[in-house]
């Protein structure tokens, strides 16, 4: 469920209004830290063209030559897998001319890809996130702990959940909606806000308690992005799986291998995690699914996780009038 950036106003004035706070068409074409991230890249490899040669290629193909020679260097000297992708895109962005006019290059890049696959986020299980959200909330962080329920449950990301307000929380008789903003989805797909409905009971409790008193302009888990890693860490710490690649965005790793579980509809999988096709949704679930059948904790890790599980999911369900939360086991 989305809503569309600009809406049919009816008047000149309010349109432009609304385009004016929204800014030039050129500055909504990539995000502020994207452009930060093209242009570093563009600068490094400018940097090397300098070194080549006094004036810059006037012929396409050798364009490409040059790309393709500078690929191989970043691969040789050890640079993570995006820098080549991020050298590509800000050439294309700073020199659009070449779009589409460096096929040896981006061959080079696609090798890339097969031969070093990307180290993700290990997706958490349900028991895992109730007992880091039980650890939080034993710490005194409770807003950190109910959103961290939040994020498993709506498949959100680590900054759609920070930048969650209190008026981005529309509650009706059984569900709510998020109104996440300018999310990465929403920006693909060219519109200002992405939305998503839920109707878990658990997740809605777990909203109302964090709306709760605030008005409508602050923020529901009330971290930064630096206090938030900074937290997640220490937490990382405690348990002893400092080792694994146990991050944020394990949240919503987790969170919709879950949902595909319990629910094996890939469909409604895709719907609520805001993918934009069935096969890329399928993709993701699989791969998530054997990382996690692949992760071995350490005896004592896994005895701490157990701890907590069993005391906040004690807790959660006696906050639910109804005896009964999706999602939290009975045993």
């Amino acid at each position: 469920m989305v809503r569309a950036a600009i809406v049919n106003l009816s008047t000149a004035e309010q349109r432009r209004n609304l385009r004016r706070s929204i800014g030039p068409l050129a500055h909504n074409l990539v995000r502020p830290s994207t452009l930060n991230r093209y242009a570093a890249s563009f600068q490094q490899f400018t940097l090397h063209l300098g070194s080549l040669r006094a004036v810059w290629p006037s012929d396409i193909q050798e364009y490409d030559n040059i790309v393709s020679d500078y690929l191989e260097l970043l691969w040789d000297t050890g640079e993570p897998r995006s820098s080549a992708a991020y050298t590509l895109a800000s050439i294309q962005f700073y020199l659009p001319q070449l779009r589409k006019h460096l096929p040896r290059s981006w061959k080079l890049k696609a090798v890339w890809d097969r031969l070093e696959l990307p180290a993700q986020a290990v997706p958490l299980s349900l028991e895992h996130t109730i007992a880091i959200a039980g650890y939080f909330f034993e710490n005194g962080d409770w807003r950190v702990s109910l959103g961290i329920l939040v994020c498993f449950n709506a498949m959100l990301r680590t900054g759609e959940l920070l930048n969650l307000r209190a008026g981005d929380v529309v509650f009706t008789v059984d569900s709510c909606v998020l109104h996440l903003g300018e999310t990465k989805g929403a920006k693909r797909k060219l519109l200002q806000d992405e939305s998503v409905v839920l109707t878990d009971p658990l997740t809605l409790l777990c909203l109302r308690k964090l709306a709760k008193g605030l008005a409508p302009g602050m923020y529901l888990v009330q971290a930064s992005p630096s206090a938030f890693r900074t937290k997640w860490n220490k937490m990382k710490l405690f348990f002893h799986f400092s080792s694994f690649r146990i991050l944020p965005y394990s949240l919503r790793r987790g969170g919709a291998t879950w949902y595909h579980a319990q629910t094996n509809n890939s469909h409604r999988t895709m719907k609520n995690g805001r993918w934009d096709h069935l096969k890329t949704c399928k993709l993701y679930v699989a791969d998530a699914q054997l990382a996690l059948s692949q992760v071995l904790l350490p005896p004592e890790c896994l005895r701490k996780l157990d701890r907590f599980y069993k005391t906040f999911s004690s807790q959660l369900q006696s906050w639910c009038s109804s005896g009964r939360v999706e999602g939290i086991r009975r045993d």
